[in-house]
């Protein structure tokens, strides 16, 4: 699965009662197209922000999530993308107003993009 780094990172802010909260940050975005269909003019993706862990070697060993959302992108977006994600995947940074700064390759053990 491909993750991108982003700057600015995302905040998130946490409620921890009505009067103060805790903002956490997602560095990460992947997105996966639920569902594409070849050929299609219009895809849906999932968003994904979270934070990841990273062994000795530089290896994603786990991601959390830390919000989702989802964005439609159309033909003049789609039509670039070809076999590499990162293409696609920086276009999507773009949309949500942030920059791939890094793509980084994982699979990390406790991720589920679903």
């Amino acid at each position: 699965m491909l993750f991108a780094k982003i700057n600015p990172v995302a905040e998130i802010p946490e409620m921890e009662s009505p009067f103060q909260y805790d903002v956490k940050t997602a560095d990460y975005l992947t997105a996966v197209a639920s569902p594409y269909r070849l050929g299609s003019t219009e895809v849906n993706f999932s968003l994904i922000y979270g934070t990841a862990t990273f062994d000795a070697d530089g290896k994603m060993e786990t991601f959390t999530r830390l919000l989702g959302g989802s964005i439609t992108l159309t033909s003049p977006d789609i039509e670039e993308w070809g076999i590499d994600d990162s293409v696609i995947l920086g276009t999507i940074c773009e949309k949500v107003g942030t920059e791939a700064v890094e793509f980084i390759e994982g699979d990390p053990k406790n991720f589920n993009p679903f």
